[in-house]
């Protein structure tokens, strides 16, 4: 429910239930803005981030991205230490420098983690709400696929 419909909802005469609803609804949509909530396919595991901290997103069509996720990967770049993640994770190193983290009970592709810096990469498609971001990067262009070239 948007801020605005529960604004429009308000009468004169609210009963305490009501208020009580209205006051936890929009308590929750304020702390939502400084958030960023993601989980994966089966809900099992969930990923939050602060909104202040994300950097945009960053595009990669490496060959470890392709074969992971079938396609590039959108990643959305967040600070570590303003991150959470919690539920059954697993990990795997796809690279020396790189450790790629899922669900283990869906298997869905969550996070990747680079070894070293602060940085922690969330698949862009597992946020529940749409992400007003902008790409800042694309990385390893010269390893697109024809098919992903835009027309």
């Amino acid at each position: 429910m948007s801020f605005i419909h529960l604004c429009t909802r308000l009468s004169p005469v609210m009963h305490l239930s009501d208020f009580i609803s209205y006051t936890v609804t929009l308590s929750s949509i304020l702390l939502d803005m400084s958030t960023l909530n993601a989980s994966c396919h089966c809900g099992a595991v969930t990923i939050q981030a602060e909104k202040d901290s994300v950097k945009g997103i960053v595009k990669c069509y490496c060959r470890d991205c392709q074969k992971h996720l079938g396609n590039f990967a959108p990643w959305v770049v967040c600070n570590k230490e303003n991150s959470g993640i919690a539920g059954p994770v697993g990990e795997y190193a796809s690279s020396p420098t790189v450790k790629r983290l899922f669900c283990t009970s869906c298997g869905s592709s969550l996070a990747k983690s680079p070894n070293e810096g602060s940085m922690l990469l969330v698949a862009a498609g597992c946020f529940e709400q749409p992400l007003d971001l902008e790409v800042v990067k694309e990385v390893f262009v010269e390893a697109k696929e024809p098919w992903m070239l835009s027309k």
